[in-house]
């Protein structure tokens, strides 16, 4: 009866054992990722691994939605940085920005015109890919694959993002209650705008090359979002500059 009475307490014993082990062992993991630069860079190829397929497996069930939201996330951050330099150019007194708070309107707003264009983009980048296609190199294709990715990118850069700079215009002042005001914003921040837009898109135009030529259709709207990352925060602090 009495080694009867401690089997369970043996049992207990080597859970509560094996249990520490699990811990011990983890916080030797952790302690490795923190300490060791192989450990970090191995956590954020599992994590990046992990995002990629997830967003993968998204944009090909759910291309439009997709983008809208990656659009809509990184027009918000965009505009957060916009923001965060308008308010140390207000310490340093060169600009008009009455307080230093961020205006939560203005970044839902500039999110809410992502959610426009990310979805716009997609299709339209289905349209030109039918006239001129990139393709691969295992299929047939009329033009060579860089002429099209360079045609491509000189679309993108000239003459869908002034369409893009006037949409953020209209529906940033639509929506932060600039109604009477929008065609004032056109006059004053439009060429502005779109020459900053150029000038954007000219420094990122190699980047945007190599993107269309090797990635593939669905994917591209995530990488022209990625290089928006920077272009969304000039074009926010340029059309927002005049605003009061």
């Amino acid at each position: 009866q009495g080694n009867q009475s401690n089997l369970p307490l043996k049992k207990y014993n080597q859970k509560e054992d094996d249990s520490h082990r699990w811990y011990r062992l983890l916080i030797v993991l952790i302690g490795w990722i923190l300490k060791s630069k192989d450990g970090f860079l191995w956590l954020i190829s599992l994590v990046s691994l992990k995002v990629s397929k997830v967003y993968e497996s998204m944009v090909f069930t759910y291309p439009f939605i997709t983008n809208g939201v990656t659009s809509s996330l990184v027009g918000a951050t965009g505009d957060i940085l916009a923001q965060t330099v308008e308010m140390k150019e207000e310490r340093n007194g060169s600009t008009t920005k009455e307080d230093e708070s961020y205006d939560v309107r203005r970044i839902i707003a500039v999110g809410i015109e992502g959610c426009i264009s990310g979805p716009s983009l997609c299709a339209i980048y289905n349209i030109i890919e039918g006239f001129v296609p990139i393709g691969s190199s295992d299929q047939r294709n009329d033009f060579n694959p860089w002429v099209a990715a360079a045609f491509h990118g000189f679309m993108d850069s000239v003459f869908l993002d002034a369409i893009w700079v006037g949409a953020l215009i209209v529906v940033t002042g639509i929506l932060e209650g600039r109604y009477r005001q929008i065609r004032k914003d056109f006059e004053l921040d439009y060429i502005a705008s779109v020459k900053a837009s150029w000038k954007c898109s000219l420094f990122f135009s190699p980047l945007q090359l190599i993107s269309f030529r090797y990635f593939p259709l669905r994917l591209r709207v995530l990488a022209t979002n990625i290089q928006d990352l920077v272009w969304s925060g000039v074009i926010s602090y340029v059309a927002h500059y005049n605003r009061t």
